[in-house]
């Protein structure tokens, strides 16, 4: 069945819609059942919200300043068109996603509360603007948008140039509430995980997997014997900390391409 809310009157303050039931909340939320396209608007607004402000990763009321956040929601939402497959219900699933994997994969403990933050962004934000076209056409027909980015990953760097087109103004900056170098580090982390959506850099990004691995081949196999959900010091100081971006990049890159993975009813 379908997975939706049916406890909550949508419209009250935040911390009245969310007060008490953030655990109950959540553990809906931990699920790999849920199907962002069949969710109501109201549902998918839920959803976001609770990841940046009410999960073990809402880190919004720190980085954002009062109200931004949901201007910034307000703003993203209408840029994400009525298509098929890159509309905003996808957005929210590809950051559902991203979500899950940082949950199972301790990401407060080998990644910094800006770089946590900055990747749910990139991953809500990841298709802003797109008009259900790829690169290949894009780029073949010499379209405009292809020309402006030299070819290279015309849609992806759209994305990135919109999300922080909006942060531009201060009623609606996610990152309003940073440090400039935090801001800095903030972009580095969306820009490179958006670009790293592009499909063309696939291969590449399972060859880069291939050769961490390689190298850290003892960490990693006692890292997949552990069974009480334990994270190793050596897997996390050589594996995870030694390659924070790449794995930020492939958590992204995953989150977009994981429809085959899911239960076969949603997929």
């Amino acid at each position: 069945q379908p997975w939706e809310i049916n406890t909550l009157e949508v419209g009250k303050s935040w911390s009245k819609l969310l007060h008490g039931i953030d655990l109950e909340l959540e553990l809906e939320l931990q699920s790999w059942e849920i199907n962002t396209l069949e969710l109501k608007d109201e549902e998918l607004t839920l959803m976001v919200k609770h990841i940046f402000f009410k999960s073990e990763f809402g880190l919004a009321p720190k980085f954002a300043h009062d109200g931004a956040f949901e201007s910034f929601m307000a703003k993203v939402k209408p840029q994400y068109w009525s298509v098929p497959y890159h509309c905003y219900p996808h957005a929210v699933d590809v950051l559902h996603t991203v979500w899950r994997l940082m949950c199972g994969a301790m990401g407060r403990r080998w990644l910094n509360e800006a770089e946590q933050y900055a990747l749910l962004v990139a991953a809500y934000c990841h298709d802003l603007g797109h008009f259900g076209k790829t690169n290949p056409f894009l780029v073949e027909s010499e379209h405009e948008m292809a020309i402006r980015y030299n070819d290279k990953s015309p849609l992806e760097s759209m994305h990135c140039a919109k999300l922080f087109e909006i942060c531009k103004d201060a009623s609606s900056n996610a990152f309003g509430q940073m440090s400039r170098a935090l801001q800095k580090e903030s972009r580095t982390v969306c820009v490179a995980a958006i670009l790293h959506t592009d499909n063309v850099n696939h291969f590449t990004m399972i060859k880069d997997i291939e050769q961490v691995y390689e190298l850290q081949d003892d960490f990693c196999d006692r890292q997949a014997r552990v069974e009480d959900g334990a994270l190793l010091k050596g897997y996390k100081e050589n594996m995870l900390e030694q390659n924070k971006l790449l794995m930020m990049e492939l958590f992204l890159h995953f989150a977009d391409v994981s429809n085959p993975l899911k239960p076969f009813w949603i997929c």
